[in-house]
């Protein structure tokens, strides 16, 4: 067996959720100043990533903590990753807030440690290509993310590809070096540092890592927080039964004392050739995963989307105070403040105290805010100077169809004008989306009625809610458009759903409007979009959308069934999302798809995808969810002033 060369990362960070301000002085004393002196003690490399946020806080608290990590940097014991201003969940907010992060984190690095990190590690390892494309952009030469649903989405992948940096491609074609982080071991460490495992069984795990080639490996890539420090945010905490510091110490020496290991910095390792195992070029994600994260299925990113007390509320907040400086340079301290207001830690276990102080801040940085964007639904039919083309509307008993030269719409009056069929006579004769009728699927598992353009609310326990109910409703006939409106008395309260058909542009543009005095715990889906079997190649069914980056990153169905809106567990309702975080979504196949745009500013969704091969035929589907449920979702603590609103629309566009 060949030598093992082992790196260790540790992540360091104030601003988590459930730390009360007034604890951070004991978390510097208790968890910070050990890792350094531990470093010192054991003469042990390892990296340590922090945003410059914790940075700045760290240096306001105590100096002396900042001077001995710069020491311990020139003497190269210590690699200083990469972050970014705050701790931002990089494939759910737009491309703009992704650059400003770095580029102010690296402000950061420069001015208090008087140094450029090249490794970066993506926060809470949610992963996408456009955290490549922004990490390269900003300067970042390596990049570490999760092994383990890197590899669950690429089930083909070589296991010990796991042992070796790789590659990442960006979408210009450039290359970012891969370090792979590994959260079975952090987990281990961590076990044995609480008690909960023995040394003799991790160095067993440890040596079961090695193999007849030389390999690398992350022994631990996870908080230092969770050492001698425990928040008070569960029952079910650990009791601190020893010094465990002290504990994971004798696990370093111990490590340390072998001959047959070596201790590096990451950068070591991403320097380092591998021939038989390292250098590939590989894609994390897949369409059934497109934002690998860490750990097990209830850390995917719904976490900090729309579960939390209010992720979607804040998130809204915080798009149309980006909405409001998209023209304003980078820079601009408004952009620094911006990334802290988008900060992952502000959506999960958050404190009480912290929590009002947040709204308060947010509230104040929105006051401050003027949106001078554009909003995605603005017409240009103001400038047109000659007559719009004509739509007829027809009404029958259940159907209500509306009809021109470039588009007809069906909407079924008796399921809350949910979409019976859309076609767009340019682009194909047959409809592209809408009901797919009971008994179409053979599989009796699938017999059901399937909608377009719905809404859907489901809650533990509690019977579901739907718009799906019969409507009467009202149209009017505008010179741009016709708009058909109806209102759905629900359990919740009122749901109002506008359907506008433009009388000159292929497009459909859907409202939502619900009157509801709160938002239960659950889950809201709305805005389905579901494709017609038989009217698309099924073989080359794909959908694109933007996930933190500013280019379109593309999804292959192929042969995988998945659903991003499968629950995890009885408690987490999702198993993932796409963030939209350019407000796009396109699905389709390799000659034609529908663009859905949804505006961000009215409410930040994320898209869920469904994609089954039901016998010959594919169910293929995306919807946008309001509303997910895990651990940290809370009952909203007061009633809606405002109805809850989202707007959608739906184009073809060429592939």
């Amino acid at each position: 067996m060949q030598r093992l060369r082992l790196f260790a990362l540790f992540h360091v960070n104030l601003a988590f959720s459930s730390i009360p301000e007034e604890h951070r002085p004991v978390v510097l004393e208790r968890c910070y100043w050990p890792l350094l002196r531990m470093v010192r003690r054991l003469a042990l490399p390892v990296g340590l990533e922090l945003t410059g946020m914790t940075l700045r806080w760290i240096h306001g608290l105590d100096p002396a903590w900042v001077d001995e990590l710069r020491a311990l940097e020139a003497q190269g014991l210590v690699e200083v990753i990469g972050s970014g201003r705050a701790q931002l969940i990089g494939p759910l907010v737009p491309w703009r807030v992704n650059a400003a992060n770095l580029r102010w984190g690296l402000h950061d690095y420069r001015e208090l440690l008087g140094l450029t990190p090249k490794t970066l590690l993506v926060n809470e390892q949610a992963y996408s290509r456009g955290c490549v494309d922004n990490a390269l952009e900003a300067g970042f030469e390596n990049v570490v993310i999760e092994w383990e649903n890197a590899w669950r989405a690429n089930p083909a992948w070589d296991r010990r590809w796991a042992y070796a940096p790789q590659f990442l491609r960006s979408s210009s074609g450039a290359s970012a070096r891969l370090l792979w982080n590994q959260s079975i071991a952090f987990q281990k460490v961590q076990r044995f540092v609480h008690g909960e495992l023995e040394l003799e069984d991790l160095l067993a795990f440890v040596d079961a890592q090695r193999g007849p080639e030389p390999r690398a490996f992350c022994i631990y890539g996870n908080d230092a927080e969770v050492f001698d420090y425990r928040p008070g945010r569960f029952q079910t905490e650990s009791v601190i039964e020893h010094r465990e510091w002290e504990r994971l110490e004798s696990l370093f020496a111990a490590l340390k004392s072998r001959a047959d290991i070596d201790f590096e910095l990451p950068r070591a390792i991403a320097r380092s050739e591998f021939p038989a195992l390292g250098d590939r070029r590989l894609e994390p994600q897949s369409a059934a995963e497109p934002v690998p994260t860490k750990k097990q299925g209830k850390y995917n990113v719904t976490r900090w989307a729309v579960t939390g007390r209010d992720d979607l509320g804040i998130n809204t907040a915080c798009q149309r105070i980006h909405d409001a400086l998209v023209d304003v340079p980078l820079d601009d301290p408004r952009w620094a403040e911006l990334c802290e207001l988008w900060s992952s830690d502000f959506r999960t276990h958050i404190t009480d105290d912290r929590w009002r102080a947040f709204r308060d801040r947010l509230a104040s940085a929105s006051a401050a805010s003027t949106a001078a964007a554009p909003a995605p639904f603005e017409s240009a039919h103001a400038a047109a100077t000659s007559p719009a083309p004509a739509l007829r509307v027809e009404r029958g008993r259940r159907f209500l169809a509306i009809e021109g030269a470039r588009q007809r719409v069906v909407l079924d009056m008796r399921k809350g004008l949910c979409i019976e069929d859309l076609v767009f006579p340019e682009r194909s004769k047959q409809s592209l989306l809408g009901t797919i009728p009971h008994g179409f699927f053979e599989d009796v598992r699938w017999s059901a009625d399937w909608f377009s353009g719905h809404l859907v609310f489901e809650a533990p326990g509690k019977p579901k809610v739907t718009d799906l109910e019969r409507v009467d409703p009202v149209v009017t006939e505008t010179d741009h458009a016709v708009v058909v409106r109806a209102t759905v008395p629900t359990a919740l309260g009122p749901i109002t759903k506008t359907v506008t058909v433009d009388r000159a542009e292929e497009r459909l543009d859907l409202a939502f409007e619900l009157a509801w005095p709160e938002l239960p715990v659950g889950s809201l889906r709305l805005g389905h979009v579901l494709l017609k079997p038989g009217a698309w190649n099924e073989r080359a069914l794909r959908y694109r959308t933007h996930l933190g980056g500013a280019a379109l990153e593309t999804f292959a169905c192929g042969s995988d069934d998945f659903d991003h809106g499968a629950p995890v567990s009885f408690l987490v309702s999702a198993s993932t999302a796409v963030g939209m975080t350019e407000g796009v979504i396109e699905l389709g196949d390799d000659a034609l798809l529908l663009r859905v745009t949804v505006d961000r500013s009215v409410s930040a969704a994320v898209g869920s995808v469904a994609h089954h091969l039901i016998g010959r035929d594919r169910f293929f589907q995306c919807c946008a969810s309001l509303r997910e449920m895990d651990e940290t979702t809370r009952k909203a603590e007061t009633k809606r002033e405002e109805p809850l609103r989202f707007r959608m629309r739906i184009e073809p566009i060429g592939a």
